[in-house]
């Protein structure tokens, strides 16, 4: 998958420019300084690592204790940061790009569901693209998505069915969400369930016309909803579109 390996170089390359001192910055995650949040990815490297390699069946929330993994790294500087996401990533993405299509069907565990290997795969590039979005925003750079945010908004939409699942909302059976620059889909519910569709022949009575870094700062907890529905444009009740936006929740790594 080009993505991630493009992702964590786009990373690598503004970590490379960034003074000791500003390693101390906090983010949008969790409150932790820069530093914790590249602490975290070298621990996803490590782990998503083991699973692709056949160490690991899957992942769990026992096996991803973030505070946990973060601590570990709590005497490293910066550049021993900097040179073990590198490593670690660099020994990943070998396997990555060594593993044949058919191979990407190999059944994991996803905290607790059943799920293919590639689910795992496009939860690992997420995670590098959230948290590269954390970093450079603490940092006051430029977003490191690049041409990758039509995947990034859509791994967010793809989250949402699930993350709706316990939720009726009854005057929401539809929301058409548009987003610059990565397109259109419709939630609709039908049977008692929420579906991702295309916006061709599926009706809905809310919209949210927004763009990429709002839709994602909002449905993974960085943003309330009331204020990103402050910035976006819409069409139908607001009151109902806060709700949604606030129950649907991604998970990340």
């Amino acid at each position: 998958m080009p993505v991630t390996n493009d992702q964590r170089a786009a990373l690598l390359g503004l970590l490379t420019n960034v003074p000791s001192d500003d390693w101390g910055r906090t983010t949008g995650c969790r409150d932790w300084p820069v530093h914790d949040v590249v602490a975290h990815l070298v621990e996803g490297e490590l782990l998503f690592g083991r699973v692709y390699r056949g160490e690991h069946n899957g992942l769990s929330r026992e096996d991803t204790d973030p505070q946990a993994g973060v601590d570990r790294w709590t005497r490293a500087d910066a550049d021993t940061l900097r040179f073990s996401l590198w490593h670690h990533g660099t020994a990943t993405q070998r396997v990555i790009d060594s593993r044949s299509a058919e191979s990407w069907d190999r059944e994991i565990s996803l905290f607790g569901r059943p799920a293919r290997l590639r689910e795992l795969l496009h939860l690992h590039f997420f995670d590098l693209a959230l948290h590269s979005m954390d970093i450079s925003a603490a940092l006051g750079a430029p977003s490191l998505w690049g041409d990758r945010i039509p995947a990034i908004v859509e791994f967010c939409l793809r989250g949402a069915p699930d993350a709706l699942a316990a939720r009726a909302f009854s005057a929401a059976d539809g929301l058409r969400v548009e987003v610059d620059g990565a397109g259109s889909w419709i939630l609709a519910r039908r049977d008692g369930a929420w579906h991702l569709d295309s916006v061709d022949g599926v009706d809905a009575t809310l919209s949210w016309i927004t763009d990429p870094e709002t839709l994602v700062r909002a449905t993974t907890g960085r943003l309330p909803a009331a204020e990103a529905i402050e910035r976006s444009k819409v069409e139908g009740d607001p009151a109902v579109l806060v709700e949604l936006v606030a129950a649907w929740q991604v998970k990340s790594g």
